[in-house]
């Protein structure tokens, strides 16, 4: 059960770490753009 819950915790830091990249890379590229 624990493992279960440790790999769940993982892909949810790793989807929401990559989420926040998008975000971040989407704003540069807009700053550029202005």
């Amino acid at each position: 059960m624990s493992v279960v819950l440790r790999i769940c915790s993982l892909l949810f830091v790793l989807t929401s770490y990559r989420c926040e990249h998008i975000m971040l890379t989407v704003m540069f590229k807009l700053k550029i753009c202005l």
